[in-house]
């Protein structure tokens, strides 16, 4: 196999497709080497003049710093010249406001500790003031600003420099003799953000010509409408069917009071069902096709109102009734348990008080075929997205050619080695360590970014075709800024690409280490799958359940961080995560258990209490046990939950700063979405 041709450390144009998050952190990795390395210039310049106003030095010595001083501009001259082509009016993609859906967005937090948001180069503590306290959990339109702010801080004129607002990009083509794209856009008219309509088909094209191309515009956002699950609801008629992307859902209208039905588990179905709380919405359901322990709705183990929110899991919509509009629905499969987060605190009123039509559906349930859903007044989808690459001329800019399919031995296989052994360590339990499927001799990888590129991001095969994929990663603006930075690293010449032979051992390696967690051997080694399924049918059959192990899943979180990791070692990242030889660091460790701590904290079971709602650990609180030597050895300064059933510490504090996070002011149901960060907490 023929090494990958080594990328060119010459002046490039560079096309970057999207301004949000990904396009504004290579802009801004872009803009900091410049400012830098023109502030090293001004200092050698200003040495330069010291030496010759004392008139110190000889003639040959000067001359060296004259020659010193041209590293700089050297450097300055292969700084990549960047155009960012944004379809929408303003920075930010899917975090930026829309005003014509403020109302929505408002209410939209984020569901992850800010602490894992925060960039090493502009901490919340510079945002927000040193002695400024802060809650970990930001509205999103904080996080935005705290974002843009970043990026203008030394440049004020960020986005006029580096951005083209209201450009919508039509194609892209790739010249393989030339080396060079071809890049077609057309003006946006519309005044929205979120919709082509009101794009003109006779606007005139222009056409660009750039030697790099990124694409930075994650899923381009196209809705994802099932055409089974729009044919099971085509005869809804009592309210409105919207996916949770659409700006025309009317919350006054169409929430408040009303019975919602949601439908998808995703992080959206999450922050619409607590904004459906925060609107006064009478109750609603969450249907779960396919519900596992990383659907994020089955996380937050109690909801606020709890009499108010159920989650139905493995069901689909099937049809429903002209007449009485009930949702007629099925167990996806009849194996599977059909179980509800709605446990009212008081099962036997709730049984002798509700005489709905779904009343059938027990809190806890034995396999059943059908059922109703009586009274629903507003559908939600929330079935994700789309991938959108229509405009990107697929055989020319990912430079496919005959020989790569030999690349891999198989066709989108990594091979296994035959003596390798998953460890009986990593077994989990004794019911897993009865498992004994065949070792595979490959694995498929369906993913072809990932097997086809360097850290999913940038393109073997033309590595002048680069992609931010943030999908393998769970901090997702964390892994924007390490990939954008690897991106810049290899522009520069500073990163080498892999040989294909190289790429081939690098996801090996990944690969294999990855099946030592029973997890993610699961994902991907399909005999394993098969026989964990059979281990859980006979489970079931017994009536019996698989316990859950934390450590297991808590190792599959920090195998995911580890690789983001290993691309910031590569990329020479700024900070040190840690790598694979040596794991992760102190920083990478404490960022990789912030966010898996959170993920899966259990609030205690009060009303108006969320996940976003942590508190302090009280040691005085009369119904805390003063016997408790667990409680005595957490520091005051660590922030922790107060489920009195099991103590779940989360130290929340910035690697940068130290920083501890505080407990809102109020539970967070009661707070005021538009609120800036600093109000939402008490100040000293």
């Amino acid at each position: 196999m023929t090494a990958i041709p080594s990328v060119a450390t010459a002046p490039c144009r560079v096309a970057v497709i999207g301004f949000g998050p990904a396009g504004m952190f290579f802009c801004h990795h872009v803009e900091e080497r410049r400012r830098k390395l023109l502030l090293q210039q001004q200092q050698q310049q200003q040495q330069q003049q010291q030496q010759q106003q004392q008139q110190q030095q000889k003639q040959q010595q000067q001359n060296d710093a004259n020659a010193a001083a041209l590293v700089p501009d050297a450097l300055l001259a292969r700084l990549p010249q960047v155009t960012c082509f944004e379809k929408a009016s303003k920075p930010g993609g899917v975090w930026r406001t829309d005003p014509i859906r403020s109302k929505k967005q408002d209410s939209l937090w984020t569901n992850g500790p800010k602490e894992v948001m925060e960039f090493f180069d502009y901490t919340f503590a510079d945002h927000y003031g040193r002695d400024t306290k802060l809650p970990s959990y930001l509205p999103r339109a904080a996080v935005m600003d705290y974002m843009l702010a970043r990026v203008t801080r030394h440049a004020p004129d960020f986005c006029e420099r580096y951005a083209q607002f209201n450009t919508k990009v039509t194609k892209v083509s790739y010249d393989a003799e030339t080396q060079q794209f071809t890049i077609r856009t057309k003006p946006v008219w519309s005044t929205t953000t979120t919709t082509d309509d009101d794009d003109d088909d006779d606007d005139v094209e222009s056409t660009h010509l750039f030697d790099k191309c990124i694409w930075a515009a994650g899923e381009n956002g196209i809705p994802k409408r099932p055409k089974s699950l729009m044919r099971a609801l085509q005869h809804f008629t009592r309210g409105p069917i919207v996916h949770s992307s659409e700006s025309s859902l009317n919350y006054s209208q169409h929430v408040t009071g009303k019975h919602v039905l949601i439908i998808g588990g995703s992080f959206s179905a999450e922050d619409v069902a607590l904004a459906a709380l925060k609107q006064g919405v009478d109750r609603v359901t969450i249907l779960v096709r396919h519900a596992d322990h990383e659907t994020p709705v089955l996380w937050p183990h109690a909801w606020p109102h709890d009499d108010k929110v159920r989650v139905l899991k493995n069901i689909e919509p099937v049809s429903v009734d002209k007449e009485t509009q009930m949702i007629q629905c099925r167990a996806v499969s009849p194996l599977e348990d059909l179980v509800t987060n709605f446990q009212p605190k008081n099962k036997e009123s709730k049984e002798s008080d509700d005489d709905s039509d779904d009343a059938s559906i027990p809190a806890e349930a034995p396999p059943v075929a059908k059922f109703n859903i009586a009274d629903v007044d507003t559908i939600i989808l929330c079935t994700g997205y789309d991938w959108s690459f229509d405009m990107i001329d697929e055989d020319t800019v990912y430079n496919w050619q005959p020989a790569d399919d030999d690349l891999y031995e198989q066709e989108n296989t990594i091979p296994i080695p035959e003596d390798w052994t998953m460890s009986p360590a990593n077994a989990m339990n004794d019911d897993y360590r009865q498992l004994v499927p065949q070792n595979p001799k490959s694995i498929q990888v369906s993913d072809l970014m990932e097997l086809y590129s360097f850290h999913s991001c940038i393109w073997i095969l033309n590595p002048n075709f680069m992609m931010v994929d943030t999908g393998n990663h769970d901090a997702h603006l964390l892994a924007s800024d390490v990939l954008t930075h690897l991106m810049l690293s290899v522009l520069l010449g500073e990163t080498p690409l892999p040989t294909r032979d190289e790429l081939v051992q690098h996801h090996r390696q990944w690969i294999l280490q990855g099946m030592q967690l029973p997890f993610f051997r699961g994902w991907v080694d399909r005999s394993y799958k098969c026989a964990l399924r059979q281990l859980y049918i006979t489970k079931l059959r017994k009536h019996q359940s698989l316990p859950f192990e934390e450590h297991h899943a808590r190792a599959c979180h920090e195998y995911n961080f580890l690789r983001l990791a290993q691309a910031a070692y590569d990329g020479h990242y700024p900070v040190d995560l840690g790598n694979l030889q040596n794991g992760l660091s102190a920083i990478g460790q404490a960022l990789a258990d912030m966010d898996y701590d959170c993920r899966n904290y259990n609030p205690d079971e009060e009303e108006n209490i969320t996940f976003r709602d942590l508190q302090w650990n009280d040691l005085t609180n009369d119904n805390d046990d003063e016997n408790d030597d667990d409680d005595k050895k957490v520091d005051d300064d660590t922030f922790i939950t107060t489920n009195k059933k099991k103590k779940h510490v989360i130290r929340l504090r910035s690697v940068f700063t130290g920083n501890v996070a505080v407990p809102f002011r109020k539970p967070w149901m009661e707070l005021d979405d538009t609120a800036s960060p600093p109000d939402l907490v008490e100040q000293d």
